[in-house]
């Protein structure tokens, strides 16, 4: 269609920029998983590690009907333990099935079986998209383990039969079923980072725009995050949201560096140097110093003796405050935080947004191109 898409070891993926795309009285965004896809490919497929035969095909059965019941069960109650086990259950899959046969050393170690079902389950989605595409649907988005279409309502049910009919085509109409989620809009910086509200109200976040991360993710820069979803679900100006603000943590920055690099303060005033270790966390701020990552004497590893962590931005200088240790007692004024710094980030991203050319809800053109199916 009219997609620029990716094919790669991890999954298949499109290749959009930043934009807003909206539902409205003639059209619905409708996103389309396809459950448990990649466990349920090794499943299905017949597949397993070469070294320990068939047995190993069926364990996986069980855990993907669990996940699948745990998390249609959280859909139907809404109680969070559901949603903690399906989570479990798709790290389980995931991580401990479908990564380990690629991991070097795992029990499971088998490439050619991981390649197998990365390339099955990319070809199924392009067979799929293919078909609606064909049929004038247009599809959108491509990622992984779904797609992304933007469907005239009154088609709607045209297009559920054909994906209900590549559901079964697959082999997917006993386990790993089509889910669909409807979205009254969508903003994105790519195909994986985006904001999105569901027509029951819900906001769903990917990426960047995650406000609640892991325990083990990088929170860095949380405020321009937040801010950003204020901007989109309330309308509030990121310059009254950020300034406002009065959680410290939420503007601090995360950096860790190689074993070949540690990282430096530099008072530009006084040029005096500052020695810190390899992690280090900081906030932009007025009466700082520029923090320097800056290589280790004798290493010859590649790269830069020495780059600013945060480079001049039109003719401003960031200075920096290292914050490995916070005073929660402290007022927010009394850290000086440069405003200016988050206030532009976020701007930023919605001036992209803003300026991105409009999706068409034509029909694809017909590109003459040679048909896989």
């Amino acid at each position: 269609g009219n997609n620029t898409v990716t094919l790669g070891r991890g999954g298949i993926h499109s290749c959009e920029g930043p934009r807003m795309l909206l539902s409205d009285e003639e059209y619905v965004y409708i996103q389309t998983d396809i459950g448990s896809q990649y466990p349920n490919a090794y499943l299905k497929y017949g597949l397993f590690p070469s070294h320990l035969g068939k047995a190993a095909n069926e364990m996986a059965r069980h855990k993907i009907e669990r996940r699948l019941h745990d998390k249609e069960m959280f859909k139907k109650t809404k109680e969070p333990k559901y949603k903690s086990l399906s989570e479990l259950g798709k790290d389980a899959l995931n991580g401990g099935l479908y990564r380990k046969l690629r991991q070097r050393g795992s029990f499971l170690e088998d490439p050619i079986c991981q390649l197998k079902i990365t390339m099955g389950c990319q070809l199924e989605i392009l067979m799929i998209t293919e078909a609606l595409i064909e049929a004038g649907h247009n599809v959108i988005s491509l990622n992984t383990d779904g797609f992304d279409t933007l469907v005239e309502r009154k088609r709607l049910n045209e297009f559920y039969s054909l994906c209900k009919e590549y559901e079964k085509k697959i082999g997917n109409d006993n386990l790993g079923n089509f889910e669909y989620t409807n979205f009254k809009w969508i903003v994105q910086t790519s195909v994986n980072v985006y904001l999105a509200e569901k027509e029951d109200g819900e906001l769903k976040k990917k990426g960047d725009f995650s406000t609640d991360v892991e325990v083990h993710e990088n929170k860095s820069r949380r405020i321009d995050t937040l801010a950003l979803e204020a901007y989109y679900t309330t309308g509030e100006k990121p310059e009254n949201f950020i300034t406002r603000h009065k959680n410290i943590y939420d503007f601090v920055i995360g950096v860790k560096a190689t074993k070949h690099y540690h990282y430096e303060t530099f008072d530009r005033k006084t040029g005096e140097r500052e020695e810190n270790k390899r992690l280090v966390r900081y906030y932009v701020s007025i009466n700082g110093k520029r923090l320097l990552k800056v290589k280790n004497e004798g290493s010859d590893a590649p790269g830069n003796k020495i780059s600013e962590c945060e480079a001049p931005d039109v003719s401003k200088i960031w200075l920096c405050t290292v914050a490995n240790k916070i005073d929660e007692s402290a007022l927010i004024e009394s850290y000086n935080i440069d405003y200016e710094y988050y206030i532009r980030k976020a701007n930023r991203i919605i001036l992209s947004v803003k300026r991105e050319k409009k999706v068409t809800k034509e029909k694809p053109k017909d590109t003459n191109q040679l048909q896989l199916f």
